[in-house]
């Protein structure tokens, strides 16, 4: 690791497998490892997978992808522990500290902002049409100075087309 930390960090389908201690800790690290105004982007399963998994058609079903290769009674924990406490998880047979996850969005937020010098600065719901994503920059929240997103808007808003409807 660079002494000086990393501009970006991007971390895909990977927190969807952690239980929540490992998330913790993962979470923690990669944080620790940005430099200022660094980013952290992480995927995660949140309410979208919890819905497709609320919906799953155990009699007409025949591939194991859509359920992870989970049992009804798997699928029913994970369903509840969600409920329950806003992160469900189930180990995968034969695998240590690796599983399925599926948390709240707000669970991810809690923990990255509960380490000081941080701000949220992207959270999109199923960004890939499955995954959420969230980005988390080292920098004081109480700086007066704009997130990135804002202070690029305005190049953004006028470089969209903008079509007429009349």
């Amino acid at each position: 690791m660079p002494k000086s930390g990393f501009d970006i960090v991007w971390v895909g389908s990977v927190f969807t497998h952690l239980p929540e201690d490992s998330a913790k800790d993962l979470m923690a690290r990669l944080l620790a490892s940005l430099k200022p105004r660094g980013v952290l982007a992480i995927t995660t399963h949140g309410r979208c997978r919890i819905e497709r998994m609320k919906s799953y058609n155990w009699g007409a079903e025949r591939r194991s992808r859509p359920n992870f290769n989970l049992t009804r009674d798997e699928m029913s924990e994970i369903l509840s522990m969600y409920q329950d406490s806003g992160y469900g998880y189930v180990g995968y047979p034969n695998a240590e500290n690796y599983g399925l996850c599926v948390a709240e969005p707000a669970w991810y937020s809690r923990v990255a902002l509960a380490h000081p010098g941080f701000t949220q600065i992207l959270f999109q719901e199923k960004a890939d049409n499955a995954q959420d994503l969230s980005a988390f920059m080292r920098e004081d929240v109480g700086l007066f100075t704009p997130g990135p997103f804002w202070k690029n808007l305005p190049n953004v808003l006028s470089s969209t087309p903008v079509q007429s409807t009349g």
